[in-house]
């Protein structure tokens, strides 16, 4: 087999395996409820509580913010009791984005933690913040939402130019807008703001670098990653990617290096595990494990 068709085939493999992206997401955020279409509003609402609790007692958002979501709750609870359920949506007429944007809005910025940043309602639903909306209903949120939340994150910015957060959060938000020019200098804004080891901040900011390059692991983006690793040395969007790198330049004793590291770092039976190791068994000489990743 050639190295252009074991290339070929090696990142066909891989690219096929969206469970192996799901797993290389940068930040360990919070897994979102799941919740079933049928469930009543009121276990709903229940499980809302709880987890503002939960970010109240992390320290995630202040006794005074956690009141303010409660009575939020509260109030969309008696809403839905009174009309029999199901107002837990937003009315219809709102216009709808694309469901994988407003997914990764809810993923990226996770709700009570902008509730604590900044506080946003949404026209024509008084008292009821849009972030709150959106983790409910993710395809609820249209793009001019999500557009006018970018820019109040921005207006706030520019009278508290030091808050990390807000960096962050923007450069999440305009992700999920597919502006990745504009996160990118939004995630650099909170990179120069951060004090101390930052592996996760590093890997996503290198996945967005990847992005604006259309897919290509560029210099920047690898001194990210490394530094990344350095950091974290089980960081694995960083072993991922440095590991494509090193497969586009035909460095194979590398990407078995970063390759192997990442499989170390999956159970057995995760989704993906048992294609990046067959991925790594096709790779030319060795025995698909060994190799150094520098």
């Amino acid at each position: 087999m050639s190295v252009s068709t074991l290339l070929f085939v090696l990142l066909a493999a891989l690219m096929t395996l969206g469970a192996v992206a799901a797993l290389l997401v940068p930040l360990r955020r919070r897994e979102a409820h799941v919740r079933a279409h049928d469930a009543s509003s009121a276990e709903v609402y229940r499980d809302q509580i709880a987890q503002v609790e939960r970010d109240r007692a992390a320290g995630l958002v202040s006794e005074r913010e956690a009141a303010e979501a409660r009575a939020e709750i509260g109030r969309r609870l008696l809403a839905a009791s009174e009309a029999g359920g199901g107002e837990g949506r937003a009315p219809a007429g709102h216009g709808r984005m694309h469901r994988a944007v407003a997914g990764a809005v809810m993923a990226l910025v996770p709700v009570v933690a902008v509730g604590g940043y900044l506080w946003l309602g949404a026209p024509g639903l008084p008292a009821q913040p849009f972030a709150t909306r959106v983790a409910e209903d993710p395809g609820a949120a249209s793009r001019e939402e999500v557009v006018q939340l970018a820019e109040r994150i921005e207006a706030r910015l520019a009278e508290h130019p030091g808050e990390q957060t807000g960096w962050l959060l923007l450069a999440r938000t305009r992700l999920a807008l597919q502006e990745p020019d504009a996160a990118v200098e939004a995630y650099r804004r909170a990179l120069a703001l951060q004090q101390g080891p930052a592996p996760d901040l590093l890997a996503e900011y290198g996945e967005t670098l990847v992005t604006v390059a259309q897919g290509e692991v560029t210099d920047e983006a690898a001194a990210a990653f490394r530094s990344a690793l350095d950091a974290d040395p089980e960081s694995r969007p960083a072993l991922w990617h440095l590991g494509r790198r090193a497969a586009a330049a035909e460095d194979f004793d590398a990407v078995r290096g970063y390759w192997g590291r990442l499989l170390d770092t999956l159970e057995e039976g995760a989704p993906g595990r048992a294609q990046l190791a067959e991925a790594l068994s096709r790779l030319p000489g060795g025995d698909g494990r060994s190799g150094s990743a520098q």
